[in-house]
């Protein structure tokens, strides 16, 4: 058990892995930029998940607010930020509900002010959407 709570933190990329081979999985359009506007996630059914960020300068230091809408009943739970590009530690952000939109706010892991990708997976009920995006200094 010791072994398996060390991998998790010193590769938190292996959450997100494993969440994606046994949860259905859709994932933003390589074109789409959050740092310029909402993303939207497609999952082969049709249901939309989309993921606005602000402020959309995407500082490291700054807090950001991640707002969630989700076409049909699905729930979202919370929304998961890890780098891409540099292991860091994993931060799950509990989303609130304000009528259709859920929203949550929290800081990127960083130790590094250098730029950076990083992963916005966002937990719903049976599934997953997944988001990147590029942080600056």
């Amino acid at each position: 058990m010791a072994l398996l709570g060390l991998s998790l933190v010193a590769f938190p990329d292996l959450v997100s892995r494993f969440r994606q081979r046994v949860n259905p999985y859709a994932a933003m359009p390589p074109e789409c930029d959050l740092g310029s506007g909402a993303c939207t996630a497609t999952f082969p059914d049709g249901q939309e998940v989309v993921l606005r960020v602000s402020p959309q300068s995407l500082r490291h230091q700054d807090p950001l607010t991640l707002t969630v809408q989700v076409e049909g009943r699905a729930q979202p739970q919370s929304v998961e930020l890890q780098g891409a590009d540099m292991p860091m530690g994993l931060v799950k952000l509990p989303l609130n509900a304000d009528h259709d939109l859920w929203s949550a706010t929290g800081h990127l892991p960083a130790c590094s002010t250098e730029r950076m990708q990083w992963r916005a997976d966002v937990i719903l009920d049976d599934r997953v959407a997944g988001f990147t995006f590029w942080s600056v200094r």
